[in-house]
């Protein structure tokens, strides 16, 4: 609670300010207005970086995914330039608050010196005050050794009147060096702070980067196990997705880290089974051939690609990027030649994904009518469109 002198002191404070922004008049106003206009837009920043973290990039469209990257990417770069400024504060106050414990010591050295003077001269004057060497001068019939002895006693006075003023000023100089050294030091402890707060906010920024990035290679990976498993059907759509892909994996700032270890599902591998011609996992069969029959009672005939054995993309995975264990499983799709896709990052290699065929094409348009049956229907049998791909539907959507 604040007491009537802290009121006071309050109230005399806003007539102050009352008056200064009085004067001020409209110099103020411009100055209030560049503050709320770069709130505002740092508002706006901040709520990009929000939106592009809650980005899906597995499922997103590119367009959308490149919007986030570019967000991500500028945020990363806003906070390494507001952490060098931090750096280079925290350098300025150092040697500020550096420069004025110099000052202090040096005051408090010369007040010490100048302490030990005084009490030397103290001493001298206790030995032989400055009353003797008067009474000497006012017995001496010599006028000269008499002007002399007053004149030395007069000195003496002086000295300690001098070295006394002296000290008094040294100990100003100390003190006010002092009250500099504390204000330094605030002021470095809030800079450091700042500095502190400026790494946790470059590291926030570049995990929320590297967490795309990651994303973002491993819908590169299922794009081209999509386009590998569609490369027989059509090359030219296979090269337009893989085109598309590492375009957009180009674009992220950072490399993607590695998983360090296979899926797990693989270990235990996939039974699979044929529904209408379609090989998927069994888990899926029952509700897969539900849907097959419903489409076919409303005229719609769906038939297509399901299950591609994870040992094709291995044996890929060996030819083009290395038979050891970090090139076959962890290295990322990009650094191979030609690109291939890490094993495991298909869902049709677990047999929960299908690309669905209308007479003898994929269904590549939203506008078909088989597409529109399934973005009806197939949701009720548990399987969900890649935004990015009218013709793949898995269990996940991606």
């Amino acid at each position: 609670m604040v007491g009537r002198a802290g009121q006071r002191r309050w109230a005399a404070f806003a007539v102050a300010a009352g008056a200064t922004l009085a004067a001020l008049g409209s110099a103020a106003a411009p100055v209030a207005a560049q503050e709320d206009a770069e709130t505002e837009q740092e508002q706006l920043r901040q709520q990009e970086v929000d939106n592009a973290a809650q980005v899906d990039a597995l499922r997103a469209d590119a367009s959308e995914v490149e919007a986030a990257i570019a967000a991500l990417d500028q945020n990363v770069s806003v906070q390494r330039a507001r952490l060098e400024d931090a750096q280079r504060a925290v350098a300025s106050v150092r040697a500020e608050l550096a420069a004025a414990e110099a000052a202090r010591a040096a005051a408090e050295r010369e007040a010490a010196g100048l302490r030990k003077e005084l009490e030397e001269v103290a001493l001298a004057a206790y030995v032989r005050p400055p009353a003797d060497d008067l009474a000497v001068v006012l017995a001496d019939e010599d006028p000269s050794a008499s002007a002399k002895r007053k004149a030395m006693a007069e000195a003496q006075t002086r000295s300690a009147a001098d070295v006394l003023d002296q000290l008094r000023g040294a100990q100003e100089s100390a003190r006010r060096a002092g009250r500099r050294a504390g204000e330094a030091l605030v002021a470095a402890e809030a800079a450091e702070a700042a500095e502190q707060a400026g790494f946790d906010e470059l590291s926030s920024a570049l995990g929320l980067q590297q967490d795309l990035a990651d994303d973002v290679q491993a819908r590169l990976d299922a794009a081209l196990s999509e386009a590998a498993a569609i490369s027989g059907r059509s090359q030219e759509l296979a090269d337009e997705i893989t085109a598309r892909e590492q375009a957009l994996a180009s674009k992220v700032g950072t490399s993607s880290s590695s998983s360090g270890s296979r899926p797990s599902w693989v270990s235990s591998g996939v039974e699979v089974t044929t529904v209408r011609g379609i090989e998927v996992n069994v888990i899926i069969a029952d509700q897969l051939e539900a849907m097959l029959a419903a489409a076919e009672a409303d005229g719609v005939a769906l038939t297509g690609s399901g299950y591609r054995d994870i040992q094709t993309q291995i044996w890929l995975r060996e030819q083009h990027c290395g038979s050891s264990e970090y090139a076959i499983w962890e290295m990322p799709s990009g650094d191979c030649s030609p690109p291939v896709a890490r094993p495991g990052y298909s869902m049709h290699e677990q047999g929960l994904a299908i690309d669905f065929v209308v007479g003898d094409d994929l269904i590549r348009s939203r506008g078909t009518t088989a597409y529109g049956w399934l973005s009806d229907h197939a949701a009720e049998y548990g399987f969900y469109n890649l935004p990015s791909e009218p013709w793949h539907w898995s269990t996940t959507g991606s």
